[in-house]
């Protein structure tokens, strides 16, 4: 279903005393979700990888809607913000048994301390 449908179940509804019963209508209120944002059929979520495995590549363990976990392919020389489409893990289309998609948004884990060898080889690096 969607946010805002409106749902109407003829004669469900209540009557006035000897009167023919109306309708009841459901409106569907769609609650935001902690991980998940819904595009239509598609649902967004971003990760935090590290910076080794957006610039080698490597996988990454991702929570799905089910409460399952799925490991993603993370190509080599990914930029924060690249955004991988994984087919069918959406949410499922009403009236269908396909789904959408799932959106994920790469972001990168900034370490809040660093040892001196690793100073010492990000600024290896950075002299690059």
């Amino acid at each position: 279903v969607v946010n805002n449908a409106i749902y109407i179940m003829e004669g469900q509804g209540d009557a006035i005393k000897g009167g023919v019963n109306g309708n009841l209508n459901i409106k569907i209120t769609e609650l935001a979700h902690k991980t998940f944002t819904r595009v239509k059929n598609d649902l967004k979520t971003s990760i935090n990888i590290p910076y080794t495995t957006l610039v080698l590549g490597g996988k990454a363990d991702i929570p799905t809607i089910d409460g399952v976990k799925i490991r993603v392919n993370i190509p080599p020389h990914s930029d924060v913000g690249t955004t991988l489409r994984i087919a069918g893990k959406g949410i499922s289309i009403y009236g269908s048994e396909e789904r959408g998609d799932m959106l994920i948004n790469l972001g990168v884990i900034i370490p809040k301390t660093v040892t001196d060898e690793q100073r010492q080889l990000l600024e290896k690096l950075e002299a690059m």
